[in-house]
């Protein structure tokens, strides 16, 4: 019994430590949609050229932070997903692949 809430206990703890460690992922990656466009206007600034590094910046900060946000949520998804499949009692790994 104790047993139990030792261990229902250690899963809260890591279910929290693990949403505090995605959500400074995704500060971290959303920090590109600000920094590569800032160092586009920096560039622009030095060499003259309007808008046009800030521009490429723009896009290359907006992709970086999807395609990392994405990421992120694979990861986290094929983490969900392995733990429910721990859970199952009924799994079909007598099965074969591809055969019905």
């Amino acid at each position: 019994r104790r047993k139990n809430y030792i261990q229902e206990r250690k899963e809260h703890i890591n279910a929290a430590f693990r949403g505090y460690g995605a959500a400074v992922q995704i500060i971290a990656v959303s920090l590109f949609m600000v920094i590569f466009p800032l160092c586009g206007l920096w560039i622009d600034s030095r060499i003259g050229t309007g808008l046009l590094f800030a521009g490429i910046g723009l896009v290359l900060g907006f992709y970086t932070t999807i395609s990392q946000l994405i990421q992120i949520s694979k990861n986290e998804t094929r983490f969900i997903e392995g733990k429910e499949n721990d859970d199952d009692t009924n799994t079909n790994s007598d099965k074969p692949d591809g055969d019905e």
